[in-house]
């Protein structure tokens, strides 16, 4: 299925060679150090304010990469206010797209502080370093005026942490939640310092591999053992705040869908039938509501050694299970078209995923209905990245196999 995208100004803002001259252009010295020839648009994903959120990146010649964040607007005659008014910031109006550096964020100004080294004293006297050892290695990931996660070193001893930067009402749940998890005896990044005024939070740095990353019989047992701490998870009674519930899931998708239908009619047809049926078919709630991740797949489990360690638990809350067991497993039938050589054991993988969470919460048809419901949402996003749109009609045809047969999720 070849994706045509009818917003012309959407189609702009995600041609890579189109952008690429534009970026150079924009951030003029700011970007002189970056490889242009290798930028991309690595994320997008409907804006909440109307539009989309972007997110590009391309390689510096030092290291690192030279991450930028992107608002495409609605109307590109309104302009954000915070646009092209200072370094770091530019307003494109011939596609209404407002970008922004970390360090210029609009919402994040601690960023700036953390990149140039004002916090430098700050963080030293929270982590107990010397005020002159603390030194920025690198940005791991940016979303504009949402996060940003930086990785800072002690040049003393060589240690690291993680500084994940948020607005002051995300910064406070990261902690509550990071506090949470590890009393609770599950692996987790410990969580070092919060800033005093809620700016950011330190956390150790672990070290390994993400489990996409992991092939063969060390991926299959990784899977395995991040099932079993998965239902340990479930299975704790943690004082989260908040209830996700498949209403909600519904409720999400019945903004995206149709953002994607109309961006893309040729998915109009099926993504709706797709969403009527989950409709139709929307699961009774739980008996019993358990502590889950809510964003839980690979790419948040890190392995080192034998040791398998759980991310980001900054959506921490209540609702079903099956949530957090359908939203892996729909990663996994991902990977599985991402990797087609990997295809075989991606498949025993998740066989083994849930042999190591045991026992399901419930029957099989609220676990597909879960895992019908992320692929709906994978559909959606994938759409709107350039580089993986190829994969959008075979992850329609994986929405197909889970709403037609329940019985068999994986």
């Amino acid at each position: 299925m070849h994706l045509t995208p009818t917003n012309h100004h959407f189609a702009k803002a995600t041609d890579q060679a189109l952008c690429r001259e534009y970026f150079a252009e924009g951030f003029g010295d700011m970007a002189s150090g970056v490889d242009w020839d290798k930028f991309r648009v690595s994320k997008a994903f409907p804006h909440k304010k109307g539009g989309f959120a972007l997110q590009y990146e391309a390689p510096l010649f030092s290291g690192g990469i030279f991450h930028i964040g992107g608002h495409l607007v609605t109307d590109p005659k309104i302009k954000p206010e915070w646009a092209g008014l200072k370094p770091g910031t530019v307003w494109l109006s011939e596609l209404g797209l407002a970008l922004a550096t970390p360090a210029s964020d609009p919402k994040l100004g601690s960023v700036f502080d953390i990149t140039h080294g004002l916090c430098g004293r700050e963080l030293a006297e929270g982590l107990g370093w010397s005020a002159d050892s603390v030194d920025l290695t690198s940005i791991l990931a940016f979303r504009l005026a949402k996060r940003c996660v930086v990785l800072m070193e002690n040049t003393g001893d060589g240690s690291r942490v993680v500084i994940k930067l948020a607005r002051t009402r995300s910064v406070k749940a990261m902690a509550k939640a990071a506090r949470l998890v590890a009393a609770s005896g599950l692996p987790v990044p410990p969580l070092l310092w919060q800033s005093p005024a809620d700016r950011f939070v330190a956390m150790g740095f672990v070290q390994g591999q993400g489990l996409e990353n992991i092939t063969g019989a060390n991926g299959i047992e990784g899977h395995r053992a991040t099932g079993g701490l998965l239902r340990q998870l479930h299975g704790s009674q943690l004082a989260v705040q908040g209830v996700r519930t498949a209403r909600d899931e519904l409720n999400q998708l019945g903004l995206w869908v149709p953002v994607a239908a109309t961006l893309f009619p040729e998915l109009a047809e099926e993504t709706g039938f797709c969403l009527r049926a989950l409709e139709s078919k929307i699961p009774d709630p739980p008996a019993r509501l358990t502590t889950i991740h809510r964003d839980f797949y690979d790419k948040q489990v890190m392995v080192h050694d034998s040791q398998v360690v759980l991310l980001d638990f900054d959506t921490l809350t209540l609702g079903d299970p099956n949530l957090d067991l359908g939203n892996f497993l729909a990663h996994v039938r991902l990977r599985r078209l991402q990797y087609p050589a990997r295809r075989e054991t991606l498949a025993r993988a998740g066989e083994k995923f849930l042999t190591g969470y045991g026992s399901l919460p419930s029957g099989l048809e609220d676990l597909a209905w879960w895992q019908t419901a992320a692929l709906l949402r994978l559909v959606v996003v994938y759409s709107l990245r350039p580089s993986w749109q190829h994969l959008v009609s075979r992850l329609l045809e994986e929405v197909h196999i889970c709403l037609h047969a329940p019985k068999c999720p994986l």
